[in-house]
């Protein structure tokens, strides 16, 4: 499967004004047009990020995470709660 195909989705966040991006069970904090750095980016190093085309499509992704994905469940009603 290529990069373009894959899917992600948008949670709210309650510290940003952006949301956070969801995509292979981690999430990612914007850091300009269209790249988006790992969550955990200061608070452990995580060199993992996304970058996106100007359509949104995902062109590239680093995964090299150095920590599990956060535990959250996503409710009926499309809001997360943090497990």
């Amino acid at each position: 499967m290529r990069l373009l195909d894959l899917q992600y989705e948008f949670m709210p966040s309650n510290k940003k004004k952006y949301p956070l991006l969801v995509f292979d069970n981690h999430t990612f904090a914007k850091k300009g047009r269209r790249l988006w750095y790992c969550s955990k980016n200061v608070k452990l190093a995580c060199k993992a990020q996304v970058r996106m085309d100007e359509g949104g499509r995902i062109v590239y992704y680093n995964s090299a995470h150095n920590h599990d994905p956060p535990r959250f469940h996503k409710k009926k009603d499309g809001s997360y709660v943090r497990l």
